[in-house]
């Protein structure tokens, strides 16, 4: 076991992140478990937290007409959190109730019980705005500019869709008090997204919910930062496995761990059969290349998010490069904080009319070019730099 009196420095800097996490990769000898991750942390040292986006569905259940009662009406909900929503935009006008004939969906299990309130459904993407009431107080979570850091894990399976798919999702959302959470979730449709005017039916199996302790545990290695960087490599590597040893001993190895989450399993059981609605949402079709193999197939934009869908020959290795898109006035079109993906991006506050698609080298764009996005002449950057560009125009969203 280490030492345990020793702590007393400052959080280790940069180089010692960087010299820890070579390390780690050097000792680990076998491939972990699927849910498991390395989660050491000495204070404000040595941390981590999965950052992981994905999908997930909610469907129709056995319907509780007592809880359903006490519902906020059709796009409260999404009213209610769209100054954090990450895909921000007017729902209010696009959601439907989540059930038949106005009602909500609802499944209970381990003492909390999850309801549907409403739903948005895009060819690419489908919005859940959902309520959990819970038979004890939740536990302090951890909160960020976009709400409460909470996810829920399961299985989805989707009638349009030939294997089940592993969902994990970023919820935005706030307590009510201390028994009720309401929430909204977005998650993208697996593959190339469903037809438009055609009902897709999706199974889906909750089993956890996940939040970030608000005041989680630390683990105390027992050396100061200078002790640590003083170190010759072969004391460092024996230190380094010694930490391991001791993190899977106490659970820090997992994810998530009763350290810096908690966490409810149970078996939340769902179905749901809805439409994409298409109404607003534009195609723009490319398909062209250029001499080096690099081009786009089409982008797409819904009322809340614009996608592009790149398009490489043979020649041309799509990990070797990344997309940039800036709006009509210049400014670059970001990824969502928290759950988002490079795929689908927020478009609120920005003019889509003419979007401009910039494909970049991947190593050239994160080390060199992407500290300078705020900064004057991006654009200009951009046009010197990227190894494709296309303009592309969409009629008016509003």
């Amino acid at each position: 076991m280490l030492n345990r009196e020793k702590w007393n420095g400052p959080g280790p800097n940069a180089v010692f992140h960087k010299r820890f996490e070579e390390t780690l990769k050097q000792i680990e000898q076998k491939p972990e478990p699927v849910k498991k991750r390395s989660l050491l942390k000495t204070g404000a040292a040595i941390g981590g937290t999965v950052a992981a986006c994905g999908a997930l569905f909610f469907g129709v259940c056995a319907a509780n007409p007592v809880w359903a009662s006490n519902l906020p009406v059709v796009g409260s909900i999404f009213k209610s959190q769209e100054e954090k929503l990450q895909f921000k935009g007017d729902y209010e006008n696009y959601v439907k109730p989540a059930g038949e004939a106005g009602e909500s969906l609802t499944a209970s299990s381990s003492g909390i019980t999850m309801t549907l309130s409403e739903i948005y459904c895009s060819p690419k993407a489908l919005y859940i705005s959902y309520a959990m009431e819970s038979e004890t107080p939740f536990e302090e979570t951890r909160e960020e500019s976009s709400g409460l850091v909470l996810i829920l894990e399961g299985q989805a399976e989707y009638s349009f869709g030939s294997e089940p798919d592993y969902v994990f999702a970023y919820s935005t959302g706030d307590y009510v008090d201390d028994y009720t959470y309401e929430g909204v979730v977005r998650l993208d449709l697996p593959g190339s997204g469903a037809e438009a005017g055609e009902n897709i039916q999706v199974d889906l199996k909750i089993s956890q919910v996940i939040g970030d302790l608000k005041n989680p545990d630390t683990l105390d290695i027992g050396y100061t930062q200078e002790e640590l960087e003083a170190m010759s490599d072969e004391q460092w590597e024996k230190v380094m496995k010694e930490i391991e040893a001791a993190a899977q001993e106490e659970g820090w190895d997992t994810w998530p761990n009763i350290h810096e989450q908690w966490f409810v399993d149970g078996n939340w059981e769902f179905q749901i059969e809805v439409s994409p609605d298409d109404s607003r949402v534009q195609t723009v079709e490319i398909n062209e290349t250029n001499e080096q193999g690099i081009g786009l197939e089409s982008v797409t934009a819904t009322p809340f998010e614009i996608s592009v869908k790149e398009l490489y020959t043979e020649e041309a290795d799509p990990a070797d490069y990344y997309a940039v898109l800036l709006d009509a006035d210049g400014k670059m079109i970001r990824m969502a904080e928290m759950g988002g993906n490079s795929e689908a991006l927020p478009i609120y506050g920005h003019d889509i009319s003419t979007v401009t698609v910039y494909i970049c080298d991947y190593v050239e764009y994160m080390d060199e070019l992407k500290g300078k996005a705020d900064q004057p002449g991006f654009k200009d950057l951009m046009e010197e730099r990227a190894l494709y560009k296309k303009e592309v125009h969409f009629e008016n969203q509003d």
